[in-house]
């Protein structure tokens, strides 16, 4: 495999990751100064999804090779389930209002502009994971044979 033909791959699953964890930490800050997101006990679930990015982007930048899937696979498992669940609950809780939007409001409850926030992670994470598959996970495959080869 043409390690040129994934080097755009990578650079757009950095991109993603980068804007996943950036917006989760804008949502986290915004939570931080009023209540905006649901909570799992006393943590509120945008916190996770922000720790859940912040794994997937270490999983890129850390040089050990061992523990990078471990922590990618963490992450993504992590936003993945807060994802799908929100946008079960958005789709399906009469009037839903689970998910911080888009459009700058709190839940949709309060604040019917924008998209649910949910969606849109639901969303990035699956075309992650995609990259993934067909970036760094392919290239350890591919190591991992030619020294079991070789």
């Amino acid at each position: 495999m043409n390690s040129k033909n994934l080097k755009p791959n990578r650079l757009l699953l950095l991109l993603l990751i980068g804007i996943g964890f950036v917006y989760a930490g804008l949502v986290s800050f915004r939570n931080f100064t009023g209540d905006l997101c649901p909570a799992i006990g006393p943590i509120p679930i945008c916190y996770m999804v922000f720790v859940a990015y912040g794994l997937m982007l270490l999983s890129l930048v850390i040089k050990h090779s061992g523990c990078k899937h471990y922590f990618f696979t963490a992450g993504w498992g992590m936003a993945f389930v807060f994802a799908f669940v929100g946008s079960l609950a958005e789709f399906f809780v009469p009037g839903g209002g689970v998910c911080p939007t888009s459009g700058g409001g709190s839940i949709r409850g309060s604040d019917g502009t924008g998209i649910p926030m949910c969606y849109i992670s639901l969303a990035l994470v699956m075309i992650i994971l995609i990259l993934f598959l067909r970036g760094p996970y392919r290239d350890a495959c591919e190591i991992h044979n030619s020294k079991a080869a070789g």
